[in-house]
């Protein structure tokens, strides 16, 4: 299932997909070649697993922290992170 904002971003691939083309392909062909990609990107078991990634992220359902940068920038545990806190206290 695609969602507009799912749509949007699909399209925009698919556009960007065909750029290259345009001037070499006719109104016929270039819509042909998005129907073909459209269908393609929703039906393929590889691909559509994607385009379900597209769509917005699932709401937590619980509650907690979430660090921003934790794959070692800033926020990532360290010099002046929680960790160390929790480190100090303990």
């Amino acid at each position: 299932m695609t969602t507009p904002r799912t749509e949007a971003e699909l399209d925009a691939v698919i556009a960007e997909a065909l750029a290259p083309y345009q001037g070499w392909l006719s109104r016929t062909e270039a819509a042909v070649m998005q129907a073909l990609l459209a269908d393609a990107l929703a039906t393929h078991p590889a691909t559509s697993e994607l385009v379900e990634q597209l769509g917005p992220a699932p709401e937590l359902d619980g509650s907690g922290t979430i660090r921003q940068g934790a794959e070692g920038g800033e926020g990532a545990a360290g010099e002046g992170s929680d960790t160390d806190d929790d480190a100090a206290a303990g």
